[in-house]
């Protein structure tokens, strides 16, 4: 069996128009849901249900207590303290062409989006990989260009990027020939230069010859550059992107130009983040109805439904099933983690009122796996995270 639901939008949930918005605290935020969670399910006129003896996780959870709990169990895998405040929409010219550059997906005749592994359900577990993947997707930005040089700025959100190891960082550049021109080789020259981090009276430079027979995109190496950038907590990277020869050779780098969205320069970032697994024994038994021994729930979310799909490009729904049902005896014993979202939000909200002491054993996740996320951050960056133990797989007895 599987839910579906639909909530009021994020805006209503998450600000109030006209008043300011204060930074949240991730502890706070975990601590005020709990709460609110509690209060919300003793509230005088409200259903209480009426758990088995020692058993708090025999029935299912509310749904709207659920959602909430899903929607901030989301942000904080992605370290996010809020939602990001989308205001303005990055141009789809831009978006789309980066999109196609990276193999992230495909874009169909119609202009929507196809991204591989990612319609909700998730990717096969990673084989004995202990790190999560992260790319980030920023666009340029420009406020001085020259006949022979420009500089390009690139705002990369530090919210949910402090822990990251970049592994490879390109930019891609669009260098433009007239259509009159022959097909002859051209050479030229392109250096990159950017402050060094660590001392900011050192100018390092990425220089790269390029042979250029026709209009096409090329890439130039900034890891260094992006890692250093991460290691100091900056927020922007700046750039000064110099030609030697694109005058003599009639060659046109493109950088901001509205009339060019599909061509903007943009930076590339591939990162790691180090991510501990947890090996357990596993029970899978799905709800359907006709039992109440421990079960996987399926718990599916609309992101358009609940406001979200203006920041989350893809999927468009995350399965945030959870696990319910009775664990007997027989059942018990089966070694598991109570460190996982479901059982230290779901299941505490669930135990209210009941003597630890009376407690027996309970129906948490046996089996999390990976889902692939592209979304927007508050920079307007896109970014692509590879989200470990997001989606419960199987339950069991512990």
């Amino acid at each position: 069996a599987e839910r579906r639901v639909a909530a009021p939008s994020d805006s209503q949930l998450l600000s109030v128009p006209g008043h300011p918005r204060r930074e949240a605290d991730p502890a706070r935020n975990s601590m005020a849901l709990l709460l609110l969670l509690v209060a919300g399910l003793l509230r005088p006129g409200a259903p209480s249900p009426t758990p088995e003896p020692g058993c708090p996780s025999c029935h299912p959870p509310m749904e709207p207590e659920m959602l909430e709990a899903v929607k901030r169990h989301i942000l904080s895998l992605l370290q996010m303290q809020d939602r990001p405040n989308i205001t303005h929409t990055v141009p789809r010219a831009a978006m789309v062409s980066a999109l196609r550059k990276l193999h992230a997906g495909r874009v169909r005749d119609d202009g929507n989006l196809e991204i591989p592994d990612m319609d909700g359900h998730s990717l096969p577990p990673p084989g004995n990989s202990a790190e999560s993947s992260a790319e980030i997707i920023s666009f340029a930005e420009t406020d001085d260009v020259t006949a022979s040089r420009v500089r390009l700025s690139f705002a990369i959100a530090n919210e949910g990027n402090q822990n990251l190891l970049v592994f490879q960082s390109n930019l891609w550049l669009y260098l433009k020939l007239p259509e009159v021109m022959d097909k002859s080789r051209r050479k030229i020259r392109i250096k990159v230069h950017f402050q060094d981090a660590f001392n900011p009276g050192k100018t390092n430079v990425v220089e790269k010859k390029v042979d250029i027979r026709r209009s096409g995109w090329h890439t130039f190496p900034l890891t260094e550059a992006v890692q250093s950038l991460f290691e100091e907590g900056e927020r922007r990277l700046n750039l000064e992107v110099q030609c030697d020869g694109c005058g003599e050779y009639s060659v046109i780098p493109v950088y901001v130009d509205p009339g060019e969205e599909s061509h903007r320069p943009f930076l590339v970032v591939h990162a790691r983040l180090a991510d501990n697994k947890h090996r357990i024994r596993k029970r899978g038994l799905e709800c359907d109805g006709r039992t109440n021994l421990c079960c996987r729930q399926q718990f599916y979310i609309d992101f358009r439904l609940i406001g979200w799909n203006d920041w989350i490009i893809a999927p468009a729904g995350y399965y945030g099933n959870y696990c319910e049902g009775s664990c007997p005896a027989y059942l018990a014993g089966v070694p598991g983690s109570a460190s996982s979202f479901h059982t230290a939000v779901v299941n505490q909200y669930r135990m209210r009122g009941l003597n630890p002491g009376t407690v027996n054993s309970c129906c948490i996740p046996t089996k999390l796996s990976t889902m692939s996320m592209l979304y927007f951050d508050d920079e307007y960056n896109i970014v692509k995270r590879d989200v470990p133990n997001m989606i419960v797989e199987e339950c069991g007895c512990a």
